[in-house]
């Protein structure tokens, strides 16, 4: 069954027939099929997915898992100028924002443009790699860096209390201890 709201008009020799319900035993071939808002495309035994559109937005609803198959999926904004977000078969996931990609995923991970604000913790389970410097602190009053003239180098304002059991410090080779 096809549901096409109270009724459907066909055009016929130029008089108008009304159909209350229409049902299409094989295939439908159209250019387009036309819904007035709140009117739903149903599919499925038991209308398990509605298609609709409302003066406020578009929805698909469905029961159950919704998958959709593709190599590369985008998303666009209402206008279709500008991406959210891509999904690449066998490739990364593109995240943007304002039009510009800001988040990727890759082969080893994933890869940010731009600033990362974490508001709570931060656990990182192996080795981390920052290329410039490291800011510590709500005011990045801690900052360890790497300067290539200078060696590694903590900078921090007011005092910097180290506590431990036991505090070794190495020379840069680990052979020795200072």
């Amino acid at each position: 069954n096809l549901s096409m709201g109270d009724f459907l008009q066909v055009v016929k020799n130029e008089q108008k027939v009304t159909i209350k319900k229409l049902t299409i035993t094989e295939n439908l071939i159209a250019e387009e099929i036309r819904l007035s808002n709140e009117k739903r495309i149903k599919i499925g035994d038991s209308d398990n997915l509605q298609i609709y559109n409302t003066a406020t937005g578009s929805f698909i609803e469905g029961s159950g898992s919704l998958t959709v198959t593709s190599n590369l999926l985008t998303i666009k904004n209402a206008a279709k100028t500008e991406t959210l977000a891509t999904f690449t078969e066998n490739g990364s996931v593109d995240l943007y924002h304002d039009g510009t990609k800001t988040f990727e995923t890759t082969a080893t991970g994933a890869k940010v443009t731009g600033s990362l604000n974490i508001t709570t913790d931060l656990t990182v389970n192996n080795d981390l790699t920052v290329n410039n410097e490291l800011n510590i602190g709500p005011l990045n009053n801690l900052k360890i860096y790497h300067e290539s003239n200078s060696g590694s180098l903590i900078e921090g304002s007011g005092s910097l209390t180290v506590t431990s059991n036991l505090l070794t410090i190495k020379n840069a080779a680990k052979t020795e201890t200072l």
